[in-house]
């Protein structure tokens, strides 16, 4: 079977885009707010890499959308989507991860192991949903990607909320 549209899940992938803008705006009013980066090192990355995630969720909403506009299959659009949306995933997290460790810490793990483990069996469900849309198509391809996008920003809300309201290691 064909996949479906980007029209089909239009407004959704719009919403998602939209949630994610916000992302990025709260976690700029906080990177402004908390001005004293050196009080918190792994602090300041977390927010940074919330609004990270969420510049690459605008742009993955937008993208499918974008490439349709210009007459590509749609079978066509979910593949480049997932094959670019999951290259920019693991991409980020590869360089968050350099971040953390130059920031002296090995990202949430040290601070908590259960969440550290949740992330990632989410990046790998995640990843593992657009890498199937990669290798096959089909009518469900929109539902694996915008679910791919929803789990990449739970990691982003999981962060900003760790990060916004939970103390630290040496922090008062």
């Amino acid at each position: 079977m064909e996949a479906l549209s980007p029209l089909v899940h239009r407004d959704l992938l719009l919403a998602v885009a939209n949630v994610a803008a916000a992302f990025v705006g709260f976690s700029m009013v906080v990177g402004l707010l908390k001005t004293e980066v050196s009080a918190s090192d792994l602090r300041f990355h977390t927010i940074r890499d919330v609004a990270e995630i969420g510049l690459i969720v605008i742009g993955a909403g937008l993208f499918p959308l974008t490439v349709y506009a210009y007459g590509v299959t749609p079978g066509t659009v979910w593949r480049l989507s997932s094959l670019l949306m999951t290259l920019a995933w693991l991409i980020s997290f590869i360089f968050a991860q350099i971040r953390f460790r130059q920031a002296g810490s090995v990202a949430l793990l040290d601070r908590n192991p259960v969440w550290a483990v949740m992330a990632l069996g989410i990046v790998v469900a995640g990843n593992g949903l657009l890498w199937w849309n990669v290798a096959t198509s089909g009518p469900l391809a929109g539902a694996r990607y915008i679910t791919s996008l929803l789990l990449l920003l739970t990691i982003a809300g999981v962060m900003f909320i760790n990060a916004t309201f939970r103390k630290g290691h040496g922090e008062r």
